[in-house]
């Protein structure tokens, strides 16, 4: 049998500290990133309100230009 007290449980023991480390950075990456989603989704609500489906005056509609309908399409001829 080998010695449990070997070099490889001596390598195992030395490791954990970064491994306990390395979590708690991971976790707290994986609020960050859940805080930035919410974020995201608001702003993009925010970018997709105008003055149709918001609160919003028309003059705060931005300068988009508006789609006009296309006149139709007289056939053939000069």
């Amino acid at each position: 049998m080998s010695d449990p007290s070997g070099p490889v449980s001596g390598e195992v023991a030395s490791l954990r500290p970064a491994l306990a480390a390395s979590e708690a950075r991971a976790d707290q990456l994986a609020g960050l990133v859940e805080g930035l989603l919410v974020r995201i989704t608001e702003l993009e609500a925010a970018l997709n309100k105008d003055s149709k489906n918001s609160s919003k005056p028309p003059s705060k509609d931005g300068l988009s230009k508006r789609k006009r309908a296309k006149p139709p399409h007289s056939s053939g001829g000069r």
